[in-house]
């Protein structure tokens, strides 16, 4: 709805650091192969109450970025913790038990976070693993939320000034080599050592720039003194702790301190520079930059600006506590009358819309109706035009008969594939077997074929009893006598020749009867 559309935010930070004598707000424009662009540096001098930033707020459009502020250096406490041994979603819990004998004030009314320390990747023994823990008294934390919140801007994290120092040293680390850095501000000295653009040392030095800046001679020098003497102790300590770490030189942050490079220089064994802002950041947008006295007021606030999305690899803290976020009033007076204005326009709307379509339904309803009642009309004139037939006893009849004859057929065939009427195939064969073998010497007297061709005589004569065997091995050679054996075989004399007075034959007569026997496979 509307009245519940929100700004659409860029992809850049608004940085905001509360000084002593007023707010200083930063923004760069970050592009790959290039320097980050400054494309704010904005200072209201005075105040840094909700007014002043509400007024700070309004210039620089801070709605249409995302909002961080820093913490000053004692606003909040960091101490180096051992890593307890706990999944990632229960390791701010288990930091804050341990937290709670170190800290100055109860544990149970501070916002903590904490910050991984990278361990040797490349160590044969695994070193212990160690946590920066960061803790924020809550009367501390809700207050700075409430006043943004009156300030309408909207705040997204609170940051410290250790990640914003880290994010500047971090662009100028020599190749595989850490980097030391020391900066000044209205509650004391930083120092800070990263390494691959991670922190791995912080330590406060209680000297404020106006104690470098001092005119005196003597008192500056002192001043002079004791950074030297903690420096080199931290440095000490740190290559002890941190030997796989070559730390290449000591940059010191803007700050107009004459004199102190030099004297740090004569004093440490690790070289010493001053930064220039104008190295390391594009500050064309930001002329008022060139002094290093701006450039002392804007470090850290340009630091912050260039703070990295929390999915990121990568350290990062924020301090920022969801409890303490004041919760939006969508439904004030305005907002609900709006809401029931447009629920009641609704409704009448639905119910107009129903209406409509409930005499629609019913004109649907009613013509469907009539067209049913027509289809059923029609329906009974089909049914009586078309009414079933009742059975034909005479097409019955011929059906029945029908069935008969062909069970007879069926019969018939069955007889015929058994064999049971004898040979159907007829005797011409049996005759034309009986007339190719013809053998000199054999003729025959008579024929006979009985029980359908499966009974075979044959009667005969021969000249010489020798040659019938020779006949029936030439007659059982025919195709249609394969498979008929001759069970019976006379050979004799003529009747003739044995009654009285008979003169001896000159043949002999034979008489062959066959029947049906089984071939051999």
């Amino acid at each position: 709805m509307f009245f519940l559309k929100k700004t659409r935010k860029s992809d850049g930070w608004l940085s905001f650091a509360l000084l002593a004598d007023g707010i200083a707000a930063a923004s760069v424009r970050c592009a790959p192969s290039a320097r980050p662009a400054v494309a704010i540096s904005h200072f209201a001098l005075g105040g840094n109450g909700a007014d002043a930033l509400d007024k700070v707020g309004r210039e620089l459009h801070a709605s249409q970025y995302r909002s961080v502020v820093l913490l000053a250096g004692g606003e909040y406490q960091i101490v180096t913790v051992d890593a307890p041994n706990v999944p990632a979603d229960e390791l701010r819990t288990a930091v804050r038990w341990r937290l709670k004998d170190m800290l100055d004030f109860p544990v149970d009314d501070a916002t903590v976070d904490v910050l991984d320390i990278p361990v040797d990747t490349s160590a044969a023994v695994r070193a212990s693993h160690s946590l920066f823990a960061l803790a924020a008294r809550n009367s501390i934390i809700k207050p700075r939320q409430e006043r943004f919140t009156a300030a309408k801007i909207g705040l997204d994290a609170i940051d410290i000034p250790e990640m914003a120092q880290r994010n500047i040293s971090a662009m100028i680390e020599p190749e595989g080599r850490g980097v030391a850095m020391l900066s000044f501000g209205d509650d004391g000295a930083l120092l800070t050592v990263t390494f691959m653009g991670e922190l791995y040392l912080s330590r406060r030095i209680d000297v404020p720039l106006a104690d470098v800046l001092d005119a005196d001679f003597d008192r500056k020098h002192a001043s002079f003194d004791k950074i030297t003497l903690e420096v080199q102790r931290s440095l000490d300590h740190f290559d002890r702790q941190f030997h796989f770490i070559s730390v290449a030189s000591l940059v010191l942050a803007p700050s107009g301190a004459s004199g102190l490079e030099e004297y740090l220089s004569s004093n440490l064994y690790t070289p010493v520079s001053t930064m220039d802002l104008a190295d390391v950041f594009d500050l064309g947008q930001a002329p008022q930059l060139a002094g290093a006295a701006e450039q002392q007021r804007f470090f850290l606030a340009l630091g912050a600006a260039l703070r990295h999305d929390e999915s990121e690899p990568g350290q990062q803290i924020n301090l920022f506590n969801p409890l303490f976020r004041k919760q939006t009033q969508l439904w004030t007076t305005p907002v609900l009358g709006q809401a029931l204005a447009a629920v009641l326009v609704g409704a009448l709307l639905t119910a107009w819309y129903a209406n409509q379509n409930v005499a629609t339904l019913q004109r649907e309803a009613e013509l469907g109706r009539q067209m049913l009642a027509q289809r059923e009309v029609r329906l009974a004139k089909v049914k009586a035009e078309f009414a079933p037939r009742g059975k034909s006893a005479e097409v019955a009849l011929d059906l029945a008969e029908a069935e008969t004859r062909l069970q007879a057929l069926r019969d018939a065939a069955a007889v015929l594939e058994r064999g049971e009427l004898g040979n159907t195939i007829g005797f011409a064969g049996y005759f034309k077997a009986l007339a190719r073998q013809q053998l000199a010497g054999v003729w025959l007297t008579g024929v006979s074929i009985g029980a359908g061709g499966t009974d075979l005589a044959v009667q005969g004569r021969a000249l010489d009893p020798a040659l019938v065997p020779a006949y029936l091995g030439r007659l059982t050679k025919e195709q249609v006598m394969r498979g008929k054996a001759f069970g019976s075989l006379k050979i004799g004399p003529p009747a003739a020749a044995g009654e009285p007075g008979a003169t001896a034959a000159r043949f002999v007569e034979f008489n062959l009867e066959s029947t049906m026997a089984e071939v051999a496979k």
